[in-house]
């Protein structure tokens, strides 16, 4: 008595803080959360705040598939005995197959309630009314307590960030715990990835047998028994990538507070016929225990309600008309085909969920349905892919051609900066050697002029017979000349005597040529001897300054003045060597040695 006391009084909280009336479905909800009051109360307001949302915001977080035609009829016989097909439950309604919604938490057929309505007392509102004077204030300080808390920490962190400290990850969040289990009995929080690992390896453990897709499978003993090949993932990222592969799923949901759990594991899981026909198909398996939050979240999306329980999902063309469920949280709402749910098996693996109902149903229900839709977005998708790679290719061909056109430029546009640079070079030498050659005509014109000048200013330089100093000189075309000087005359005074003397000849031509005496030379012309004198024996070069400047023809040709024959000595009777060329090559022949040696 004092229980049912109890329990009334916590169907009349529970009514008066979810606002309703439905007796029935808050002993369920109690139920669910084993008797603790405030567990059903957030239960319930998740449920609701999630229904709101997804009501209200087109981007919810749940994908819509199509249930099979075949489920509605089996759900009609589960309904309690007082109600309709008609009356509560429809089949059409979102709500009723949405999480949250008030038509799955009262007709929902997860196990038969007994319908006993009970009255509210008074005493219970007045419990309620104070228990909603204790709670409320502490959810009112929570919210803006952690806002300010998260704000602050916020900044914080920003700044340690700034000035490069490391500072421990903290959040000051208040999160209200979700302890409601659509599968029954308490979930685990755990990685969806690690939950299905785990489950397969406990599977494995359990019944000696090996899954090729675990980490730690046996060794390839044929011996060992084998089981389906199960995905270690999440359960939407199992439903992903049979979407994306274009494959068949089956999800395998079990649940080990039912007696025949095991016999389904042994005997249906272990089937070779079973195996044999899921890798022929090349159907992927996904299974979890309804314990695990992942699994259990599989078993509340896809309305299992009794274990073991198989279902198999397949890409279908979208269906405006059709009855949805939500049995995945991915979105796609502009595609036009979605995840459905082919077909479901759940009871005893006697009959229902037996190997060789399973593969019936495959051979005769999921394979009719699936193959042909599959077959033609496996094609369309092996068209875009070929499309693409033939994209690929015409772009790989095209950036290859434009490569080898830059190519082709950038050598054309090297080879014409090296011709235009060796043109410019020939242009150059050619421009240099012009130069050389207008400089040696100039000075063979200065010479010239220098010499018939000069020729004419020292006609009568010979001192008398008597005296003087009588030199002999060897010049350079064999001739062997006596002359006298003046023994203070200088010693330029002898290399001028031997330039006039040895140009004798060409400068009576061009005065026969040319009766008119050509101009003087320029004024800061500076006359230089091609050659040296030299006496024989015993050798000494006669000396002239290394500089010189312009000076009148009648004393010397320019030279600083030099020490006197007197001076030098030993001259008086002398012969005196010409070492080297007076007459200097022609510079139209040099141009010629300069063509050949470039040739």
């Amino acid at each position: 008595m004092h229980s049912e006391t109890q329990e009334d009084e916590a169907i009349s909280s529970y009514l008066s803080f979810t606002n309703t009336s439905d007796i029935q479905a808050a002993r369920n909800a109690l139920r669910l959360a084993n008797g603790n009051l405030e567990t059903a109360v957030e239960a319930y307001l998740d449920s609701t705040s999630t229904l709101s949302s997804s009501n209200n915001n087109h981007n919810n977080q749940y994908e819509q598939l199509s249930l099979d035609d075949s489920y509605q009829s089996d759900r009609t016989h589960l309904l309690p005995s007082d109600e309709s097909p008609d009356s509560n439950y429809n089949a059409t309604s979102p709500n009723h197959l949405l999480p949250g919604g008030s038509a799955r938490s009262s007709n929902r057929p997860t196990r038969a309630f007994e319908p006993a309505n009970r009255p509210r007392r008074s005493s219970s509102k007045l419990f309620s009314f104070f228990f909603r004077l204790w709670i409320g204030p502490f959810r009112l300080i929570a919210i803006p307590v952690s806002f300010v808390a998260d704000l602050g920490l916020t900044v914080f962190s920003l700044i340690g960030r700034l000035l490069g400290l490391r500072l421990p990850t903290m959040s000051f969040h208040w999160p209200r715990p979700s302890t409601f289990n659509w599968g029954g009995g308490a979930t685990i929080a755990t990685d969806p990835r690690t939950a299905a690992e785990r489950w397969v390896r406990e599977l494995e453990e359990e019944l000696h047998a090996r899954s090729s897709y675990t980490t730690t499978a046996p060794g390839d003993d044929p011996s060992i028994p084998r089981l389906p090949e199960f995905l270690l993932l999440g359960y939407d990222d199992a439903v992903q990538k049979a979407k994306d592969e274009l494959k068949v799923l089956m999800v395998v949901l079990v649940s080990e507070e039912h007696d025949d759990v095991h016999q389904f594991k042994r005997g249906t899981l272990m089937d070779e016929e079973l195996l044999n026909l899921l890798r022929t198909k090349d159907i992927l398996v996904w299974g979890g225990d309804v314990k695990g939050r992942d699994a259990s979240f599989a078993a509340h999306v896809l309305d299992a309600t009794t274990y073991p329980f198989v279902a198999f999902i397949s890409l279908q063309a979208k269906r405006p008309s059709s009855t949805v469920t939500t049995i995945t949280s991915s979105v796609n709402r502009s595609s036009s085909n979605v995840m459905s749910v082919c077909t479901r098996l759940e009871g005893s693996p006697l009959n229902p969920t037996s190997s060789r109902s399973i593969c019936a149903t495959i051979n005769s229900v999921v394979i009719p349905r699936t193959n042909g839709y599959l077959s033609r977005l496996r094609t369309e998708k092996a068209r875009r892919e070929s499309d693409r790679r033939l994209r690929e290719e015409q772009d790989r061909a095209y950036a290859e051609a434009g490569r080898l056109d830059r190519e082709r430029v950038m050598k054309k546009k090297a080879e014409l900066e090296a011709e235009r640079k060796r043109l410019e070079e020939i242009k150059s030498k050619e421009l240099e050697r012009e130069r050389a050659r207008q400089l040696k005509l100039e000075e063979a014109e200065q010479k010239r002029r220098w010499r018939y000048w000069a020729r004419q200013e020292n006609k009568s330089f010979e001192p008398p017979t008597s005296g003087g100093v009588t030199i002999g000189f060897r010049l350079g075309d064999g001739r062997r000349v006596v002359r006298k000087f003046k023994a203070d005359d200088t010693l330029e005074s002898l290399y001028l005597f031997v330039e006039l003397e040895s140009t004798s000849s060409l400068t009576a031509q061009d005065h026969h040529q040319n009766s008119t005496p050509p101009p003087r030379p320029s004024p800061d012309y500076r006359h230089s001897y091609s050659f040296k004198l030299s006496t024989a024996m015993p050798r000494r070069i006669l000396p002239l300054p290394e500089t010189s400047s312009p000076s009148k023809l009648s004393t010397t040709s320019g030279h600083q003045q030099t020490s006197t024959i007197a001076q030098f000595g030993g001259l008086d009777g002398a012969n005196v060597n010409v070492e080297g060329n007076v007459v200097e090559q022609n510079s139209d022949d040099d141009d010629d040695d300069d063509d050949d040696d470039e040739d």
